[in-house]
Order: C-alpha cells, then structure tokens, then sequence
C-alpha cells in the first residue's frame, strides 16, 4: 500500500495535479453513464465523420490489399470537404477495433481530456499558480456545451486541444529561438488545419504577438544573430506544415472550394441582417454554451483586465474579438465554431472568481463554489433530464440558467443535450430493405427522404456500414435547394439514381434545412398514389416521454417505398450505359449529378480546355469524368460523329480494369479488323485543373 501511494506520489506530487486527475476520472465516469444510457445511434455531423472514418478505413483496406484504382490519392479524397486528421484517426481505430461508433467515441473523449490538462498547463503558463489553473480547467470542462460535445466525434472538441496544444507550444519556442518547440507548434498547427479549415483564426493573435515580440518590441526582440535563427526555424517549420497539410488541400481543393460556397451560406433558420449576426454567438453563449451567471463574470473579468493591465486586456479582447468577428460575418452559423475560445472564458471566470475571493471589499469566497456547483448542476441536468416545452416548472429553472435567454430553453424544452433513452429502427428499416430485396451483389438504391437529428442520411450511411450491407448506397436530394419543376423531374431523380426503395417519415426534419421544402415535396408526391413506389412498411416509434410508460399513440412513422415492378427503370445490364453519345455533331451534354462517374469509350474526345486528343489507329481512350459536387452541364467534344459508348454510374472511384483488359484482348475494338495496341485511361474531377492519364498495352496487362 505504502509503494502505491510512493508511486502515485511520484507522478503527481502536487495536490492540484491529483486534483486534476480526479477531475478527469469524474469526466470519463460522466462520459461512460451517458453512453450507457444513451440508446439512439450518432447523428447529423457525429454519423456523417464516422461514415467518413469507416469509408477511409475501407479504402486503406483496397490500397493495402493493391486493389486497382485505390491509391493515396484516393484515400486523401474520402473526404473532400473536412480535412481528415480525425476522421483518419477514426479509421485506424476501425481497422484496428472493428466497425463501431463506441471506439470512435472514445477519440473524443482522449481529445476532451486533453484539452481538459492543456486548458491546465497552458493557465500555468502564463500565471504560474496551479490554483487559478486547476479552477480554469474545472469551468472549462464544466461548461454545458464542452461536456455536450464531448458525447459526440464531432471536430470541435479535438480542434479545440490542438489550439491549446499549438499555443503551448508556441509560448514555450520562446518567441521562435527553440527549433524542437517551434517545429512542434508548426506539427500541431498542421493538425488544425487538417482538422478544420478555419482553425488558423484562433492562432492569428497568439502567432501576430509572438512574431512582434521577436522582432518589433523593444523589450523582447532579439539581436541580429537571434533573429537569423528564429527566421530559420520559421522556415523550417513551415516547411514541415506545408508538407503536411498540403497534400490533402492540394488533391481537394476544388472540391473544397465548391462545397464552400454552399455550406457557408446560411440555412434558413439561420440570421440574416448584420445586428442579429452580430448577436448570435453571445446570446446563444448565454442559452447553449456557458450559461447566464459564467457570462455575467466575464463580462466584469474583462473589464478589470482592461483597468489593471490595458495592454494585457486588448490581448484578451483581440483574442475573442477577431475569431467571433470572424464567424459573424459567415453566413452559416452554429455555436459549436467558437468553442475553442471556452478555455479563454474558463480563464477569465477563475481569474475574476480568486479576485473576488480575496477582494478587501468584498470577500466573496462563497462565489468560487457557487460557481462550480451552478456549472456541475447545468452541465447535469440538460445530459440527464428532458423536460418537456413550457413545464410550468421549467420557467424558473431556465431563469436561473439562462436569464433573459430563457425562452431558448422554456419554449423548447431541453432535449438538446440531454440522452435519448429510446433508440430509432434505424438497423431495423435497413435490415428490412436488404431482406426484402434478397439482394446481396447487385447495387442497391435506398433513397433517403428524411433528415431528422433522430433519422438521416447520414446516420443510416453508418449504420449500413456497421451492418456490412455494401452493396446498398444511398442517394439524397442534398444540394437541391430550389423545388423539383415537375413530377417529372421527381420521377428522373429516382430514375438516374436508379433507387429501388425509399425511406421517408412523418417527421422529415427542421424546416430550417436547405432542402426541406424539397424533401416535403418528394415525401408529398410520394403519399399521393404516385405511379413509380408502394408503400410496404411502417415503423412506429415511441418516444417514452417520462421515462416509465410508452404512449399509445405513435410520435413518428417511418415509412418504406419499394418500387413498382411495372415502373420504368433502365434496363439491368445497360447500369446506366448508352451507346451513341455524340452522334451526328461529336457533342455530348452531360447532366451533372453528385456523386457520379461518367465515362466514354471513345477514339477521340475533348474536354473543355483542359485535354483535347485526336484520332490515333489501335489507340482507345476510357474518358472517366468524376463529380463530387457539382450540379450543372457539362459538354465533351471532339467525339466520333458515328456514336461513342458512355455510361453514368453512381459513386467515384470506380474500376474499369476489367473494361481495358477487354479492349486490349478483344477483336474489333478499335475499328473493324482494328485491334487495340494501346487504351488510355483519362482521369478527371469536374473542377479541377489537371487531368491524369494512364496507358495501358497488351504487355502491361499479362
């Protein structure tokens, strides 16, 4: 016993270390109860990055295997809007663990404690006091809307330890002198942007007082021999990001910069003049993030920095300011963005909280406590209790909480936060589908006409992953933002996607969505005798709304369409194919989908301007256009005016190995009594500036 308590001596031998270990055992406690209580699947973001982590650990799994077409350039395009540092940590977890969200979760709670022991470290830092940094980590870890995320592999979380992480050891490279602490800075930094791409905001001040401390500033600049090396290991550290950071951005970039445009609009819940922008990350800070009282203290911390040490409060308003400006000015809102000024806040709040304590005029020692309590009981309540809208004992509550914000909760009940005790058939309806259609190889299309946080297209992508149920996929009408024009146009969507069932509800999701009135459109012409689907099953869900007796009526229905065996499809073996793409002018106009393969077997084509080739004898081009995004028209030139053969495919990446094989071996295929010596495989991304071509011979196929 006496060698246990030496040993736990040794390696926390200060008393505001072991508390900071409890601390973090009475996280991974909380953390643990809330999963177990928890019986829903993952939704929105939190499904959508593991689907991604699952898909990248499936793709890793090719490439290792040498499957054709996998390459590191595929992995890096798994995901080609979130940079994909913590979605690849998920699918070597996956790889290593197997296909489930439990593992993935427990990333985030490593992320969250070590945010929770930089919060700590990065406060000594700067105050060499472990009391105000053991009572900064405390709040920190405290607030509402950290432990809320902590239940989720969400970015935010994991983007907020690698700010802290950078900046500490950006203060420890000692304005840049330390090449190893600099170069670890840059490693970290690298990580944040590979995690978010916005990441860098919160590095702009740190980074712009660092670089005026080693150069400008009087007090701290260094000679010319220091300033040699510190522009050395600038150097060298940026080279280390750039070599990090650049190849995912540089694989994705178009992609990327058209995802942009569409995400940072807003929905339409979100504000839409420059006063209610201005004011929705502090009000909802209030409601959502740290609540009424830690707000309120703030305030007043700030204040006495900027009377004590101006220059010291003009950091820490820098700080806020500019990150929050940042994203006041981003169409697309959420609270999340901003977390990682929490431990700024959780500062700020100790800081004025031991001032208080010790103030000869007030003495306010009761306060620290009282805070830390108000914080533990917030934090509780919304991951244990749901109350219902408008409870009348709910009003006082929400007062208390959220002070004149608390209608965001007395309206709205508290369901937001806290654990779902009922879980949705999510597996249910897919196990249905996949028994129902006996199918196991042909490619499966299950339209997802849905997007609730408890039902999505992205939690159903994860699910179906988990389930081992490859070969369904599943089409959703995501970027069609304006109504379809007619039914038929609805009808194509299903007929392109070639959709075999549909999964649909009685609650379709926040109107808010971009696409609602879309989905309402689809899910209306689907209830209305529509000739091309029949409905098959209904699930009832029922919500235990006290958490001791199940309602009798249904609170959702979540419906299956199966299509009619009379309604026109494409035939089977043409999967979307036609021969005679170009016939008579040489031009064929594509209709550009996402998530869509295109391809030509052709003598001669153009594209755009960036590839242009003519006929050459015994030479076959297999022209593979990839859409990620896009939704527009698209003109390929230059084609035989006697027809070309051309296929639409559903899913990048596809394989077209066996295609070649049979170019090169067959008779005929490059014209009457006209063998194919050579066939190259041109490789294009709508948006994308260069095109990769491959040539393939006889001997390079034996």
């Amino acid at each position: 016993m006496k060698i246990k308590n030496l040993f736990f001596q040794k390696i926390l031998p200060d008393k505001w270390d072991k508390f900071l270990f409890f601390l973090i055992i009475f996280h991974i406690l909380l953390f643990s109860i809330f999963h177990i209580l928890n019986k829903n699947y993952q939704t929105w973001d939190s499904a959508g990055h593991i689907g991604l982590s699952y898909r990248m650990a499936e793709e890793m799994e090719n490439f290792a295997s040498g499957i054709e077409g996998t390459s590191i350039k595929s992995i890096l395009r798994i995901s080609n809007y979130y940079p994909p540092f913590v979605q690849t940590i998920g699918a070597l977890t996956s790889l290593t663990f197997g296909y489930k969200s439990t593992f993935l979760l427990i990333e985030t709670l490593i992320f969250f404690i070590l945010s929770i022991i930089f919060t700590y470290k990065l406060t000594f830092l700067f105050t060499k006091d472990k009391k105000t940094s053991f009572l900064t980590a405390t709040i920190y870890s405290l607030f509402p809307q950290i432990v809320d995320q902590s239940h989720y592999f969400h970015l935010d979380i994991p983007l907020t330890a690698l700010v802290l992480i950078a900046i500490y050891y950006l203060v420890l490279s000692d304005n840049f002198k330390n090449l190893w602490k600099t170069i670890l800075f840059f490693v970290f930094f690298s990580f944040i942007q590979l995690t978010k791409w916005t990441g860098f905001i919160f590095l702009v001040v740190p980074v712009v007082i660092v670089l005026y401390k080693a150069f400008i500033s009087k007090d701290t600049s260094s000679d010319s021999v220091s300033k040699i090396k510190i522009i050395r290991n600038i150097i060298i550290g940026s080279i280390v990001f750039l070599i990090l950071v650049v190849p995912w951005y540089y694989v994705n970039w178009n992609e990327l910069m058209a995802q942009v445009k569409i995400f940072s609009g807003g929905e339409s819940d979100d504000p839409t003049n420059l006063w209610q922008s201005i004011l929705y990350y502090p009000s909802n800070a209030i409601s959502h993030q740290i609540m009424f009282l830690p707000f309120v203290l703030i305030f007043i911390s700030v204040i006495y920095q900027l009377k004590n040490d101006w220059k010291k409060g003009l950091v820490i308003v820098f700080n806020i300011l500019i990150p929050w400006l940042f994203f006041v000015f981003v169409s697309n809102k959420n609270l999340r963005y901003t977390l990682p000024l929490t431990p700024l806040f959780a500062y700020l709040i100790a800081d004025v909280l031991l001032l208080l304590e010790n103030h000869k005029g007030f003495k306010l020692k009761w306060l620290k406590g009282f805070t830390v309590i108000y914080l533990f009981v917030a934090s509780v309540f919304l991951s244990f209790f749901s109350l219902e809208a408008q409870n009348p004992l709910f009003k006082p509550i929400s007062i208390f909480f959220t002070g004149p914000r608390y209608k965001a909760w007395y309206y709205y009940g508290t369901s937001f936060y806290s654990y779902k005790p009922y879980k949705y058939p999510v597996d249910e309806v897919l196990t249905f589908i996949h028994n129902d259609a006996g199918e196991k190889e042909k490619a499966l299309g299950v339209a997802v006409i849905v997007d609730s946080e408890q039902m999505s297209a992205s939690m159903l992508e994860m699910v179906r992953i988990e389930l081992g149920y490859k070969n369904m996929y599943m089409p959703v009408p995501y970027f069609q933002f304006e109504l379809f024009d007619s039914v038929d146009r609805i009808e194509a969507f299903f007929n392109e996607t070639n959709t075999d069932y549909v999964i649909t509800s009685s609650y379709l999701g926040p109107e808010g969505l971009r696409n609602y009135s879309v989905l309402k459109q689809v899910n209306e012409y689907l209830q209305q005798g529509n000739s091309m689907f029949e409905k098959i099953k209904d699930f009832e869900i029922y919500k235990d709304s006290d958490n001791s007796v199940f309602i009798k009526k249904p609170d959702e229905i979540v419906s299956v369409y199966r299509r009619k065996s009379s309604s026109m499809k494409k035939e089977e073996s043409t999967e979307g194919c036609k021969v005679g793409a170009g016939i008579d002018d040489g031009i064929e106009t594509i209709k550009l989908s996402p998530n869509h393969t295109y391809v030509f077997f052709t003598g001669h084509f153009a594209i755009q301007d960036k590839i242009w080739r003519d006929y050459e004898k015994g030479v076959m081009y297999v022209v593979q256009i990839e859409n990620t995004v896009h939704e527009s028209s698209l003109d390929v030139h230059n084609l035989p005016k006697s027809g070309s053969s051309y296929c639409s495919i559903l899913g990048l990446n596809q394989d077209f190995s066996k295609d070649i094989e049979e170019i090169l071996t067959g008779e005929d295929k490059c014209g009457k009594g006209v063998r194919c010596h050579k066939v190259v495989l041109v490789k294009w991304s709508v948006g994308e500036d260069s095109v990769d071509l491959k040539e393939y011979t006889s001997d390079s196929i034996n």
